[in-house]
């Protein structure tokens, strides 16, 4: 199984160091909450970041929530990344 002890994520994010992170948050999940996806987010180096919520999504679920909005936002964010 999973151990969370001695997990900090924070940590974790920082070592990606410049690389751009698309972080997408469910509103509806409780295993990681907005708040701790937010950190998350701010935690990250790069100013290309982009932090998405998807209302009603539980954890995992913002792809089945709402597909369109998942898509365009992958997609935006690759554009934006991966375009001088």
């Amino acid at each position: 199984g999973f151990r969370r002890e001695g997990l900090n994520v924070e940590a974790a994010v920082q070592k990606i160091g410049a690389r751009p992170v698309l972080f997408v948050a469910g509103s509806e999940d409780r295993r990681m909450p907005v708040e701790a996806q937010r950190r998350l987010y701010e935690a990250a180096a790069s100013e290309k970041s982009q932090f998405l919520v998807i209302d009603g999504a539980s954890h995992g679920a913002g792809y089945r929530t709402n597909p369109d909005l998942y898509a365009k936002a992958v997609i935006d964010f690759l554009e934006s990344v991966l375009t001088k």
